[in-house]
C-alpha cells in the first residue's frame, strides 16, 4: 500500500497520498511493521510539507526518524534528519535547522554517503548564511563544492558553487565571488539547470551593483527574474526583482524602483520564504524613504526588523540598522 502512496505523491495527488498513507499506518501498527510505519510517517511529512502545514510535517518526520533509530537504520535516519533540517529552516527555526543538518552530516560521514554529504554540506551553508555565520557558511559551501567536484556530482557542484559565490559577495570578497559565480553559471548552463542559472544570474547582478555597474546590474537582474518566472520559482523571481529595484533606486528611477519592489512583494504573498520576504521589506523601506512615503517606509521597516529578529538573522539586521542610520544622517544634511 505504501508503494501506491508513493505513486500518488509522484503524481502530485496529495489528498490520495495522505489517505493511502493513513491506511498504511493503520495496517503497519496492527502488524507492528516498523519499516512501513517509518516510511508512511516520512511520506506524510512530505505531504504536509507540500501543503505548507509545518507542524504536522515536523511531527510525522520526527516520528519517522525515531522509528528508524529504533531499527538501527542509519541511512534512513540521516535522510530524515536532513528533512527535519529543511522543515526547521523553512519554518524560520534556523538554530534547530543547523543542529539537524550537523547530525545528518556526521552520520553521512560515518556511512561514506558521498552524495548525501554534498547535499547536507550545501544545506548547512544555506543555514549558516541565513544566521549570518558567513565564515562557517563559506567553509560548508567549499566542502560541498569539493565533495561534488571530486565525485563528479555535477548538479551539486553547480548549486554549491553559486551558494559559495553569494557568501563571498556578502563578505566583500568581490574578486573571489566573481570567479565563483562565473564558474557556477557556466556549470549551470552546461547542465541546463535553469533554476540554478536564475539564482546565479541574480547573484551576478548583485556583484555588478557592488562594483557600481548599475545599468548592467539592472539588466542582469531583469534577465534573472524572467528566467526564474519561466521555471516557476517565485522566491528566486522575487529576489531578482528586489535586486532590480535596488539598481533602479541607485539610478534615481524612483517610479521603476517602486514598481519592481511591489512586483517582488506580490510574488511573496503566500510565501514560506521568510528571509526573502524580509529582504523585500528592507528594500521597500529604502525606496519609500527616498520617495517620501513615510507610512509605507515605516511599515516595511517594522516588517523587516521583526522578521530578521524572529529568524535570528543578525547579519541582515545589522545591515538594516546601518541603512536606517545612513538615511537618518542624509535627512539631516
Amino acid at each position: 500500500m505504501i508503494s501506491l502512496a508513493w505513486v500518488y505523491f509522484a503524481q502530485g495527488q496529495l489528498a490520495q497520498t495522505r489517505e493511502t498513507c493513513e491506511k498504511s499506518l493503520a495496517y503497519a501498527q496492527a502488524a507492528d511493521g516498523l519499516n512501513e510505519l517509518a516510511t508512511a510517517h516520512n511520506l506524510l511529512g512530505g505531504v504536509f510539507y507540500q501543503a505548507g502545514e509545518w507542524r504536522d510535517a515536523f511531527h510525522h518526520t520526527t516520528r519517522a526518524m525515531i522509528l528508524r533509530e529504533q531499527m538501527g537504520y542509519s541511512w534512513g535516519v540521516a535522510g530524515t534528519l536532513s528533512n527535519l533540517g529543511i522543515l526547521a529552516f523553512v519554518a524560520g527555526n534556523w538554530h534547530k535547522s543547523v543542529s539537524f543538518f550537523e547530525r545528518s552530516l556526521n552520520l553521512r560521514q560515518e556511512m561514506g554517503d558521498v552524495e548525501g554529504l554534498a547535499i547536507t554540506q550545501n544545506n548547512l551553508g544555506n543555514a549558516y548564511r541565513g544566521q549570518g555565520r558567513l565564515g562557517e557558511a563559506e567553509r560548508s559551501f567549499r566542502e560541498s563544492v569539493l565533495t561534488a567536484e571530486t565525485f563528479s556530482i555535477a548538479s551539486h557542484h553547480a548549486n554549491s558553487t553559486v551558494g559559495l559565490a553569494h557568501v563571498l559577495l556578502l563578505q566583500g570578497k568581490l574578486a573571489e565571488a566573481q570567479s565563483a559565480i562565473a564558474e557556477g553559471i557556466a556549470l549551470a548552463e552546461a547542465l541546463g539547470a535553469q533554476d540554478i542559472l536564475a539564482e546565479g544570474q541574480r547573484i551576478q547582478a548583485e556583484l555588478l551593483l557592488a562594483n557600481q555597474a548599475y545599468g548592467p546590474g539592472l539588466r542582469m537582474a531583469e534577465q534573472a527574474a524572467a528566467l526564474a518566472a519561466a521555471v516557476g520559482n517565485p522566491s528566486n523571481e522575487a529576489a531578482a526583482w528586489r535586486v532590480a529595484a535596488q539598481a533602479a533606486l541607485v539610478l534615481n528611477d524612483f517610479e521603476l524602483a517602486e514598481t519592481l519592489i511591489q512586483k517582488a512583494a506580490a510574488l511573496l504573498t503566500d510565501t514560506t520564504d521568510h528571509l526573502e520576504a524580509a529582504h523585500v521589506a528592507a528594500q521597500a523601506y529604502q525606496i519609500f524613504s527616498r520617495t517620501e512615503k513615510e507610512p509605507l517606509a515605516r511599515e516595511n521597516l517594522a516588517a523587516a526588523r521583526e522578521a530578521y529578529t524572529r529568524l535570528g538573522a543578525a547579519f541582515y539586521l545589522r545591515q538594516l540598522e546601518q541603512g536606517e542610520a545612513r538615511l537618518a544622517e542624509a535627512s539631516q544634511r
